[in-house]
């Protein structure tokens, strides 16, 4: 019998708040996990970041990340996802990760490739990013995937947007499938990588009340988010 692999949608949410559940669910332990999510417009800094020499202040939130990597602009136009498996490889997890969200992708219509480490890209631009963490025996890789782009916002919000050029689906799909489609193809191709079944489920009653506890208590404060940095370091 296959292994199951947890499916939940936590729709869009308040940065800070996805940011307490990504740190919650990978502490958890326990079955796999997929969870789908989408945030109001932010910028998430990558763990290690200072926020002046990454991002800037605007209509949008900024949090900051339990994992590595760079800033980011988030809205509810890219779909996030929190994936959580037991084992001991990232790098092979991050690869089995990006081959399959590349499968999704070309299944959705737009031929796409893995471009190690952490990238998938439709003809050379990057639609989908990943960074992850390891906690004991579990690992959790995080990763997007832009259906649509505000691209003023996204220019504006960050210091450095990277050298690589983002785009999305809308600009290879017409129509764009809905996101219910695309949540659906990346949970199809994932399940079929890792060979789990899958089971679409929410998260439990102790797992919310973890995740505000985190939210409440530090990952939502801005002395997570800018340390000893002012919140108006950056304009």
């Amino acid at each position: 019998m296959r292994a199951r692999l947890r499916i939940v949608d936590t729709s869009v949410r308040v940065s800070r708040w996805n940011v307490a559940a990504s740190a919650v669910l990978a502490e958890s332990g326990g079955e796999s996990l997929l969870r789908f999510h989408r945030y109001v417009p932010c910028v998430l800094l990558g763990n290690g970041q200072k926020f002046a020499e990454a991002a800037r202040n605007g209509p949008w939130e900024i949090a900051r990340r339990v994992t590595g990597g760079g800033a980011v602009y988030m809205d509810p136009g890219i779909l996030a996802w929190d994936l959580f498996v037991d084992g001991r490889d990232p790098k092979a997890f991050a690869a089995t990760v990006g081959i399959a969200i590349a499968a999704a992708v070309t299944r959705l219509g737009a031929p796409a490739a893995y471009v190690p480490p952490h990238d998938v890209r439709v003809g050379g631009e990057k639609i989908s990013g990943s960074s992850g963490l390891v906690s004991g025996s579990r690992l959790m890789l995080q990763g997007t995937l832009v259906a649509t782009l505000d691209r003023e916002a996204f220019a504006k919000s960050l210091v450095m947007p990277g050298p690589v050029r983002v785009a999305s689906l809308s600009e290879f799909l017409t129509p764009l499938p809905p996101m219910d489609a695309i949540m659906e193809a990346v949970a199809d191709a994932l399940c079929a990588s890792l060979d789990r079944t899958a089971q679409p489920g929410d998260l439990t009653d102790a797992e919310n009340a973890a995740i505000d506890a985190a939210y409440r208590g530090e990952i939502g404060t801005d002395a997570f988010v800018y340390g000893t940095e002012a919140p108006c370091a950056a304009s």
